[in-house]
């Protein structure tokens, strides 16, 4: 299915120019509705206020299919180049960002659906055929690439979704739910290593895992220690290192230092405390390590970041 001759000039009708956030960057755009989980919408890179998409994240997952130039996503600190008629999927939670990659407008589809799109959290079959996905830890994004059988079957089946989508048709729902479907089918069966993974399924050790979190966010700008963390979950070291992983995807000093970055970059947009100021703020020993780590997860530096995301007047 190919898309029509007015598809590009009706990116620019349909484009979000700026993405709304919490200080936790977290997303704020309205995606979907309680009975019906799933928005999609076009963007025009260049027509963003910033002229990229800055960091963010949310609960929903993104089917993405890049529709004109080429585009460069970054998913936590994993960059993905993607060409005009490829696309990318993007996990839930994960903070990720994207701009136009060697000077061309890139143009992209976004599809974005809550986990809950296709059953009620927590219910038998959210646990056996949603959990594996979202909770896979080598899923951060996967890059779909035309050469790929499955993953050509994937971008196909976005650009369906994308037709009927606008279609007239009292039917759409139902079309667009069976295609869904068809596209986590093949996500659940092939994403690398699901296999081995095992579902985390004690409440003990996620409520565990919460406090654990809970503790990050509340003590994140003081020195945090493994012993700290295990002690207020009640486990070993080593356990807590291995649940920890296990659940979030990444170490606790990973998923700690990610964290401090994302307070850095609220403080870096409004407030004009100093860089040296911001990294003691957010709990970094010094502004050179504060600036190296923030330039791996970003690109930029804290300096070029704050001049890129001075409000727009």
């Amino acid at each position: 299915m190919e898309f029509d001759e007015h598809f590009y000039e009706r990116l620019v009708q349909m484009q979000i120019y700026n993405i709304p956030m919490t200080q936790d960057l977290e997303e704020l755009t309205p995606h979907g509705s309680n009975e019906f989980q799933l928005v999609m919408y076009e963007t025009l890179i260049v027509e963003n206020i910033y002229g990229h998409i800055p960091i963010h994240w949310h609960e929903d997952l993104q089917l993405i299919l890049v529709t004109n130039g080429t585009v460069q996503f970054r998913v936590d600190s994993e960059e993905y180049i993607i060409g005009t008629h490829e696309g990318i999927v993007i996990n839930t939670g994960w903070l990720h960002s994207a701009r136009s990659y060697n000077g061309a407008d890139g143009a992209f589809l976004c599809i974005n659906f809550h986990p809950e799109f296709f059953y009620p959290n927590e219910s038998q079959s959210y646990n056996r055929y949603v959990k594996p996905v979202i909770k896979n830890p080598y899923f951060k994004a996967i890059q779909l690439e035309l050469e790929t059988p499955w993953q050509n079957k994937l971008i196909e089946c976005i650009k369906k979704l994308r037709f009927h989508y606008d279609a007239d048709d009292d039917y759409n729902e139902i079309i667009i739910r069976s295609i869904m479907f068809e596209i986590w089918y093949d996500l659940l069966h092939n994403i690398e290593a699901i296999q081995d993974f095992d579902i985390p399924g004690s409440t003990e050790t996620s409520a565990r895992i919460n406090t654990i979190l809970e503790y990050i966010h509340e003590n994140y700008s003081s020195k945090i220690s493994l012993l700290d963390l295990a002690a207020v979950a009640n486990l070993s070291r080593s356990e807590c290192c291995r649940s920890f992983k296990k659940q979030m995807a990444a170490t606790p000093f990973e998923y700690i230092n990610r964290y401090r970055l994302a307070q850095s970059m609220s403080l870096l947009r409004l407030t004009d405390m100093s860089v040296t100021e911001i990294s003691h703020e957010v709990g970094f020993n010094s502004p050179s390590l504060f600036i190296s780590s923030f330039k791996k997860l970003t690109g930029l530096t804290p300096a070029k970041y704050r001049k890129l995301y001075l409000p727009v007047l």
